[in-house]
C-alpha cells in the first residue's frame, strides 16, 4: 500500500487597510475648492472630521451623500452646490504605486482582503477610476457598506467570517489605534510606513514575495498545465506523487502509484532540487525530458515539464507552488 500523509501549508490571509496604505490622500484639496465659499478655517474642517468623527453616520452608510453634503453644508456654512460638493470631496486621492506592485505579486500566491472606513461617494469614485486596484482584492470589506467602521471589532470579525483562524490574517494599517485594537482580537499586525519596512516586516512573519522574474516562471506553469491538481516531486532521491484532494494535498510515496500516475498523462510537472545562477530561486523548463533520473527518461510517451527549485530554498519554494496552484482554483 502506497505511504499517504497529508501536506498542508497553513493559511495565510493579508488584509490591507485602503487610506495611507494603498491610497494617499489629502483634504487640504478639498478645502482649496471651496475656501472662497466658507468662513471656516481648514484646521476646524480637518478637525471635525478626524477628531471629531463629523463623517462617522456617513462612513457607516446611515446617511445618504445627498445629506452628509447638506449636513457639511450647514455646519461649515459652505456655499456650494452638491455636483461641486461631489467633485472637491473625491479627487483627494492618490494610488500609492509601491503598494500596489507588492500587492499585484502577493495576489498569486495569498488570499487578498482589503478593509477599510470608507464612505459611499469615496468608494464610488475611487473604484469606477482605479477599477483595477480593487480588482486584486479577493473580498472588500467596506465599513459603509457593513454599518461598523474600524476600531469596532464588527468590521474585524468580517475578515473572519468564512472560518479563518485570527492568527492566520495579517492585518496591514497605518493607524497605532486601530492596529492595537485588531491585536485584541489575535489578529497578527503590521503597522505601515514605508513600503521597504513593510516588506521587511511581511517576511518576518512568513510571507514570501515572489519577484518578477520567478513569477513569469509561475505564470508558465499556468500557461502550460492547466487545473494542475497533481505533480511529481523528488526529495533526496525518493520520487513522489502529489494529488489535490478537496481537504489539502496528499503526498502518495510509492512507485507503482507513481508509475500507474505516467501511464495515464500526457504532460507532467516534475520538481526537484538543483543549482541555478543569479537570482533566480526558481525556473521553469518546457521543454520535454528529464536529465539524471533515468527511471522518468524511459517515458518516451509523456512530456515532462521541469520546475527547478534552488537547493536552499527547496521547502520554501514549493510552498509557494502550492499556495500558487491553490489560487489558480480559487480565483
Amino acid at each position: 500500500m502506497p505511504n499517504k500523509h497529508r501536506k498542508d501549508y497553513p493559511r495565510i490571509i493579508i488584509a490591507f487597510d485602503l487610506g495611507r496604505v494603498l491610497f494617499e490622500f489629502d483634504y487640504y484639496l478639498f478645502f482649496k475648492k471651496i475656501k472662497d465659499k466658507t468662513r471656516t478655517s481648514f484646521s476646524s474642517i480637518a478637525h471635525a472630521l478626524f477628531f471629531d468623527d463629523f463623517a462617522l453616520d456617513f462612513e457607516k452608510g446611515l446617511v445618504s451623500g445627498f445629506d452628509f453634503y447638506r449636513k457639511f453644508k450647514k455646519e461649515f456654512k459652505v456655499e456650494i452646490d452638491y455636483s461641486q460638493f461631489v467633485n472637491g470631496w473625491c479627487k483627494i486621492f492618490s494610488p500609492q504605486k509601491e503598494v500596489i506592485e507588492l500587492v499585484r505579486k502577493l495576489r498569486f500566491i495569498y488570499p487578498l482582503y482589503l478593509i477599510s472606513n470608507i464612505n459611499k461617494l469615496h468608494f464610488d469614485y475611487l473604484y469606477k477610476r482605479w477599477k483595477n486596484i480593487f480588482s486584486l482584492s479577493d473580498e472588500l470589506i467596506l465599513s459603509f457598506k457593513v454599518k461598523s467602521v474600524k476600531p469596532e471589532r464588527n468590521i474585524y470579525k468580517r475578515l473572519l467570517s468564512s472560518g479563518i483562524s485570527p492568527q492566520d490574517v495579517i492585518y496591514i494599517d497605518d493607524r497605532k489605534d486601530l492596529i492595537e485594537e485588531a491585536r485584541k482580537i489575535g489578529l497578527q499586525c503590521v503597522r505601515f510606513q514605508k513600503v521597504g519596512g513593510l516588506v521587511k516586516d511581511l517576511k518576518k512573519k512568513g510571507v514570501e514575495i515572489v519577484e518578477e522574474e520567478e513569477l513569469k516562471e509561475l505564470l508558465k506553469i499556468r500557461r502550460e498545465l492547466k487545473n494542475l491538481r497533481e505533480i511529481l516531486v523528488e526529495e533526496r532521491g525518493n520520487l513522489s506523487l502529489w494529488r489535490k484532494r478537496k481537504k489539502g494535498w496528499v503526498v502518495i510515496q510509492g512507485m507503482s502509484e507513481v508509475k500507474s500516475f505516467l501511464k495515464r498523462k500526457e504532460r507532467v510537472l516534475f520538481i526537484y532540487r538543483g543549482e541555478l545562477n543569479g537570482k533566480l530561486r526558481f525556473k521553469f523548463f518546457s521543454s520535454p525530458g528529464v536529465k539524471n533520473f533515468s527511471f522518468l527518461k524511459k517515458e518516451k510517451k509523456v512530456d515532462i515539464l521541469i520546475l527547478v527549485i534552488k537547493s536552499s530554498f527547496f521547502d520554501k519554494g514549493l510552498e509557494i507552488l502550492i499556495r500558487f496552484i491553490n489560487r489558480k482554483q480559487e480565483r
